[in-house]
């Protein structure tokens, strides 16, 4: 993700989003968020925040 995103952070969080769709074998928002660490309701937030500031 270092490649598609100049932000180390942005990046991070990419690769984190990127693993749990792999995980979930799904795009619903809500499946992927239960594949991340932390709590469901934390991780859906991160994922809108992270759809919101991405280009």
């Amino acid at each position: 993700m270092h490649y598609l995103f100049d932000d180390e952070i942005m990046a991070e969080r990419a690769s984190e989003i990127g693993q749990a769709i792999l995980e979930a074998r799904s795009l619903r928002l809500s499946e992927i968020a239960a594949k991340m660490p932390g709590s469901m309701d934390a991780a859906y937030k991160r994922i809108h925040r992270f759809l919101q500031t991405a280009e």
